[in-house]
């Protein structure tokens, strides 16, 4: 009997199924494998009991058994939930075959039975909605309770932009750990009256220094609107960035009622300890919060310090701040002669003079002055000699200078900035030779030979007693000066020379003439040698004794000058030195 091809194809197809089947063990596990599902475990939980006010976590697995991932679209409480409850960790994905952790809190804060049901939602194929039922019953087994003190905090008068500091001290006085949930601060600002200049007070100055300008203290960003609302949350800022600035605004109303410019933008009170949250304050414990104030103008300002905890008589303890702010004075000062504020030379004494300056307060008046020299040449010794408002300064040695002046007023408020001047002693001789040591006590002195000259010697040698020699009658711009001898330490000595002949040599010794003390004889010498007012070399020896003589340069001046333009002398430095009693 023969088959058609018909008959012969469909038995085929029937008997590739048949073996397919048969040999594809298995294959449902597989494909339902490939369909996305979500577990969660368990789905019911029961505690009891749990102590109040206290934070008992309970973990959730939510696991996905397929071979792809799933994302966890929700995890919420039903509306009849107990607010005791609180979801504070929860995965935004499982990946295939793996499971994550859903953490819950519970905190009642009385002896009951609370209950929530916790809700998850994913992307699933299957199972893409679970629920677990959760009942915990509490009891009273010790609690939290907080005592702070002080409850009020009052920062005194306080100058724009200083700071004051103060504490709250937080215990424990309970039988259970005290948790600190949050940390905040909020505040208002209303502004002063404007300041008045007291009666013979110089007031603001339209012209403040010698470099005709002037420091003003200003806010941060200060921006301008309306007096509304008349106070403003700095933000619920957490304990963990209270010492960043916010930027957050505050309104101010001035104090007759009016509007005025608003103000800082900086919080003015701060909280500078960082407390993590939940961190647990054990029974008996005491914690220190320190706290800053620093306006940025005049005015004043008002808070609170908010703690915030699981206490549950006193879940928020608010502690009253403020503080007032008031205006720096502003420190002003200038030369008292105009012709100094150009043309000095070494040993010049500059008066200065602060009497512009002013306070900024009602009624104020400045009362101190503080006088300092804030640069000056190295090995210089000079200080200013403060007279009240004024002072002098001696320039002891060629180079920049740099004064500050500070003001306090009758309130004691001290200036937020310095004033300052600045100044630059200029040789004008065309040379000049200075000699400085370190040594407090030491007497060193400074010796300049022309050419072939001897040490000590009354016709080659200028030194200490021989200071202002005639080596040259015809042309005294050429003889060279010392106008200074110092045996008291440090020096300076300077040798000048107006104009020094074309192709002359000079030789400059050093001679360490007595250390003047039974102690350590060693000390280090300088030769700073200048030309036309720029230094042309430095050069340092230590000498170990006294009675040491150091041949420390050799100068050579040009003997041919192009028109326009200041010679510069070869200088060839030495550090040769021998034993040199000294001679009388």
């Amino acid at each position: 009997m023969k088959t058609s091809r018909t008959k012969k194809g469909f038995l085929a197809l029937a008997l590739f199924l048949m073996a397919a089947i048969i040999g594809c063990d298995g294959c449902d596990e597989d494909l339902v494998e490939v369909q996305s599902r979500m577990t969660l475990d368990p789905l019911e939980v029961e505690l009891n009991p749990v102590p109040v006010a206290a934070d008992t976590l309970i973990l959730f697995e939510v696991g996905n058994p397929s071979s792809v991932s799933i994302n966890i679209e929700e995890v919420s409480f039903s509306e009849d939930s107990d607010p005791a409850f609180e979801i504070i960790a929860q995965p935004a994905s499982v990946s295939p075959r793996d499971n994550e952790t859903i953490q819950v809190k519970v905190r009642p804060m009385f002896p009951t039975t609370v209950e929530a049901t916790l809700t998850v939602k994913s992307n699933a194929d299957t199972d893409a909605e679970l629920q677990a039922n959760i009942k915990v019953t509490s009891l009273d087994m010790g609690l939290p309770d907080i005592e702070v003190d002080p409850t009020s905090v009052v920062f005194a008068e306080v100058a724009s932009f200083d700071v004051a500091r103060a504490q709250v001290t937080v215990t424990n006085v309970g039988a259970r750990d005290l948790l600190f949930d949050d940390l905040s601060i909020t505040w208002s600002q209303i502004s002063l009256p404007p300041p008045s200049v007291a009666e013979g007070d110089a007031g603001p100055p339209t012209n403040l220094n010698g470099d005709g300008g002037m420091l003003n203290a200003v806010t941060d960003g200060g921006t301008t609107s309306s007096a509304t609302p008349t106070s403003t949350d700095a933000g619920a800022v957490s304990s963990s960035n209270l010492n960043e600035n916010n930027g957050n605004n505050s309104s101010s109303t001035s104090a007759d009622g009016g509007t005025t410019a608003v103000s800082q933008e900086t919080p003015p009170f701060r909280l500078l300890t960082s407390v993590p949250n939940a961190w647990p304050l054990p029974p008996g414990q005491s914690l220190t919060l320190d706290l800053a104030f620093s306006p940025e103008m005049a005015a004043a300002y008002t808070g609170e310090l908010h703690i915030r905890t699981n206490d549950p008589d006193e879940s928020l303890v608010s502690v009253q701040l403020s503080g007032q702010g008031f205006a720096c004075p502003v420190a002003v000062a200038k030369f008292l002669d105009e012709e100094d504020v150009g043309g000095l030379e070494p040993l010049d004494t500059i008066r200065l003079d602060g009497t512009d300056s002013y306070a900024q307060t009602a009624g104020g008046s400045i009362s101190e002055y503080e006088w300092r020299l804030t640069q000056r040449p190295v090995g210089s010794t000079a200080i200013p000699v403060p007279t009240s408002a004024r002072a002098q300064i001696t320039c002891d040695l060629a180079g920049d200078y740099e004064v500050a002046l500070s003001v306090n007023d009758n309130r004691g408020l001290r200036s937020c900035f310095d004033d300052l001047i600045r100044f630059s002693c200029i040789p004008t001789e065309e040379l000049h030779i200075q000699l400085v040591w370190d040594h407090p006590y030491a007497d060193m002195d400074l010796h300049l030979l022309k050419e072939a000259g001897q040490v000590f010697d009354h016709e080659s040698d200028v030194y200490f007693s021989n200071r202002e020699p005639e080596w040259y009658p015809e042309t005294p711009e050429a003889n060279p000066i010392l106008d200074l001898d110092d045996n008291q330490g440090y020096g300076p000595e300077n040798i000048n020379i107006e104009m020094p002949l074309p192709g002359s040599k000079y030789t400059i010794y050093v001679h360490y003439w007595d250390a003047q003390t039974d102690g350590d004889a060693f000390a280090i010498a300088t030769v700073r040698i200048y030309a036309y007012g720029q230094i042309v070399t430095e050069h340092q020896l230590a000498f170990e004794s006294d009675e040491t003589l150091w041949q420390a340069a050799e100068i050579i001046w040009p003997a041919e000058v192009d028109a326009g333009i200041d010679p510069v002398p070869t200088v060839n430095v030495f550090n040769s030195t021998l034993e040199y009693p000294r001679p009388f």
